[in-house]
């Protein structure tokens, strides 16, 4: 479950409820408006971790990753997703919209 806790009043509220037991949940970020939530979880055997979104308005989840992913961030505007991957052949800090297009490698992961 996400929740949002008003640091004034300490009033919690239930932003969306994650049904799915079979994702394990890691890291998560809330947009800049406040309407989209980002977060990693691991998921299958072996795990793999990937990225999801949710729209908080749709109470839509959906997948943006799927080569690997973890700890999402929005930039200010909202409009671009900075994550870190650390598949074997695609490691690195990437980026991407934040409808999950046009993914591209700002550092390459040395090993």
């Amino acid at each position: 479950m996400f929740s949002r806790v008003d640091v004034n009043t300490l009033q919690i509220d239930s932003l969306y409820y994650v049904s799915n037991v079979n994702l394990y949940l890691d890291d998560c970020t809330v947009s800049p408006d406040e309407k989209e939530i980002l977060f990693s979880a691991y998921y299958g055997s072996p795990p793999i971790k990937n990225i999801w979104k949710i729209n908080l308005q749709t109470k839509e989840m959906i997948q943006i990753t799927f080569n690997g992913g973890s700890y999402p961030a929005y930039d200010p505007t909202g409009h671009q997703i900075v994550y870190t991957n650390t598949n074997i052949k695609e490691g690195g800090l990437w980026i991407m919209n934040s409808d999950g297009s046009n993914k591209r490698i700002l550092a390459k992961l040395k090993r």
